[in-house]
């Protein structure tokens, strides 16, 4: 019996924001972060996520979410999201990922 691959919970963020051209990450920040330090917590960020309909399941929505808290703070920080290259920042996190898991 082959064993299943892990769930790449950056590859699929990728793919759903690439087919969800409507969701702006920038929107969850300024509409949950009352502070405006572009910092949402590991919760704000769950529900945010949860109210955007993200396909994942509870499991998969945790693991997306411990991926971009990349300093284990228990935050999101905008700034890590986007850098100069979202895509190249959720490339580093992809690459990452798949170092820690071996997926392929």
């Amino acid at each position: 019996m082959e064993g299943r691959k892990k769930p790449n919970p950056i590859a699929s963020l990728k793919e759903w924001l690439g087919h969800n051209k409507h969701f702006e990450l920038i929107e969850v920040f300024k509409r949950f972060d009352e502070e405006e330090t572009m910092e949402v917590s590991k919760e704000v960020l769950f529900d945010a996520f949860q109210q955007a309909h993200l396909p994942f399941d509870k499991t998969n929505m945790e693991l997306l979410i411990d991926q971009l808290d990349g300093e284990g703070r228990e935050v999101v920080v905008y700034s890590d999201l986007v850098d100069a290259d979202q895509n190249k920042w959720l490339d580093e996190r992809l690459t990452k990922y798949n170092t820690l898991n071996k997926t392929e």
